[in-house]
C-alpha cells in the first residue's frame, strides 16, 4: 500500500528517526556499561571509613563575586594526593565543611566496593574544575566522573557521504571524582587555603613526594616502619615497595601445596633480606648479615591493622518480634491451630493419620434433637415459659467444630 507523505513528513521524520537512533545508542551503551562494570574486590581498611573533621574558622559574610573569581584562579590545576581510596560514580563524595562526610562508615565501604574505586589512597590529584552551586562548592578531579560530549558522541553529520561524529569517543572510561564541599546556609567568604584545608579529610594539597604522601595515609606504627626501610610481617607488595623498593631478583617456589613468591634485597657479601609473599602479604622476612646467624620473622606484625568494616549484606535473622538478644527465653513456637479436642488422636490407616466421620451435633444429621425436660409439648416450640429466662443454644468446641466440617463436607 502507498501512502502520501507531506512536504513536512520529509523534514521531520529523518529528525524523528536520528533521535530514535541517538536515544537507543544511549540506552545500549549504558547497558553495556553496565554489564562490563568491574568492581573492586580489594578489602577496604577500616581506618578509612572514619574520617577526621576539620577546624577552620569561617566567615559569617556571604562569598563575593570577585571571591568565586579568586578562588578559582588559585584553586584550579591545583595538584595534591588522595588521603583515602575515593568511589567511583556521578555523586562522589560530599564533605561538609567542619563536618562528617556522606557516604561514611559502612555506607563507605558499600560504595567502594559497588562502584568501584577511582583514586587510591595517595594517588596524585588534580582540580579541573569548580563549580559554585547554593550553598555547595562542587570540585572535579582528575577530570570528573562523567563521560565527555555523552551525547555528541551519538549524532553524526554526513560529509561527501561519509558519517562523521560531532565528538569522537576513544573508548577509555572515565576515572576522575566528583568531590562536593557542602556549606551550612551559604559559602561564606574565605581564601584558597581555607578551602584546601576543608578539602584535607579526603585530598591533602601540601607540597610532598609521592613517598610522603603514600606514609601520610598510614597510621604512626607503620609510617614509621617505612620510612625506616622495615618490613613488617603483614605488610602487602605496595608497602614493601614503598620501604626497600623493587627487589634486587624474585623468585617463585612452593613450600608443599603453598606457592609464594619471594623477593631478594641485596648480594653476598653484603647484607642479604629475604622476603615471602603469599599472594599479597608477607608472611616471612629473613635478615641475613654477614657474620651473624640469620633472623627469620614469621608471624604477624601489623596487629589489627587489616581488620574491615562488618559486610552490610549479611543481616542477623530474628523470629518472632523481640530483639534476639542472649536473655529471651528459649521458648517453642506455639502449636499450628486443629479441629482436635485435647488429648484426642486421629485414628491410623496404616502408618498415615487420618480423620475420622465428622460427628455432628444433635440435630444436624437430620434426627429431632432431644426435649428438654420443662420444655412444653405444645406451643410455639423453643419459647421459654412465661416468667423464665431464655437459655438460648449452647454450643461447645467439638460441636463449633463439626459444625464448621459438617458444612465443609455439604458444599
Amino acid at each position: 500500500m502507498l501512502g502520501f507523505v507531506s512536504k513536512a513528513d520529509r523534514y521531520t521524520r529523518p529528525l524523528q528517526a536520528a533521535l530514535l537512533a541517538m536515544f537507543c545508542a544511549t540506552t545500549v551503551t549504558g547497558i553495556v556499561r553496565a554489564q562490563v562494570m568491574t568492581v573492586d574486590t580489594n578489602k577496604i581498611e577500616s581506618r578509612f571509613a572514619d574520617i577526621k573533621r576539620t577546624h577552620v574558622e569561617l566567615s559569617s559574610q556571604p562569598l563575593l563575586q570577585r571571591t568565586k573569581l579568586q578562588l578559582v584562579r588559585v584553586l584550579e590545576a591545583e595538584q595534591g594526593f588522595a588521603m583515602r581510596p575515593l568511589p567511583k560514580g556521578s555523586k562522589g563524595m560530599v564533605l561538609v565543611a567542619n563536618g562528617a562526610a556522606n557516604p561514611s562508615g559502612a555506607e563507605y565501604a558499600k560504595s567502594l566496593q559497588h562502584n568501584g574505586i577511582a583514586l587510591q589512597a595517595a594517588d596524585r590529584v588534580v582540580i579541573t574544575d569548580i563549580k559554585f552551586v547554593g550553598d555547595k562548592i562542587v570540585f572535579e578531579l582528575n577530570d570528573g566522573p562523567d563521560q565527555k560530549h555523552r551525547i555528541l558522541r551519538h549524532i553524526s553529520v554526513g560529509v561527501n557521504g561519509a558519517m562523521i561524529p560531532l565528538a569522537q569517543d576513544n573508548g577509555q572510561q572515565p576515572v576522575g571524582v566528583r568531590v562536593t564541599l557542602q556549606f551550612e546556609k551559604f559559602i561564606p567568604e574565605m581564601t584558597g587555603t581555607q578551602v584546601m584545608e576543608l578539602l584535607s579529610p579526603l585530598v591533602d594539597f601540601k607540597l610532598k613526594s609521592p613517598i610522603q604522601a603514600y606514609v601520610d595515609t598510614l597510621p604512626p606504627q607503620l609510617k614509621e616502619a617505612v620510612l625506616a626501610h622495615h618490613v613488617l610481617v603483614g605488610m602487602n607488595q605496595e608497602m614493601v615497595l614503598h620501604a626497600l623498593g623493587h627487589p634486587d631478583s624474585k623468585s617463585r617456589e612452593r613450600d608443599g601445596d603453598m606457592p609464594f613468591e619471594e623477593w631478594i634485597y641485596g648480594e653476598p657479601p653484603k647484607d642479604v633480606e629475604f622476603v615471602r609473599f603469599n599472594g599479597n602479604r608477607v608472611i616471612r622476612v629473613e635478615d641475613c648479615k654477614l657474620g651473624q646467624p640469620p633472623i627469620i620473622r614469621n608471624t604477624d606484625e601489623m596487629g589489627d591493622y587489616w581488620s574491615t568494616v562488618p559486610n552490610t549484606n549479611i543481616h542477623e535473622v530474628k523470629l518472632g518480634d523481640r530483639g534476639g538478644s542472649a536473655t529471651d527465653p528459649q521458648t517453642a513456637a506455639a502449636p499450628p491451630p486443629t479441629l482436635k479436642k485435647p488429648g484426642e488422636t486421629l485414628p491410623n490407616q496404616g502408618d498415615i493419620p487420618s480423620m475420622d466421620k465428622v460427628q455432628f451435633p444433635p440435630g444436624m444429621d437430620g434426627s429431632k434433637p432431644p426435649q428438654p425436660a420443662n420444655t412444653p409439648t405444645s406451643g410455639t416450640g423453643n419459647q421459654a415459659p412465661t416468667g423464665a429466662p431464655s437459655a438460648g443454644p449452647t454450643f461447645t468446641e467439638s460441636s463449633v467444630s463439626a459444625h464448621s466440617a459438617g458444612r465443609l463436607d455439604f458444599m
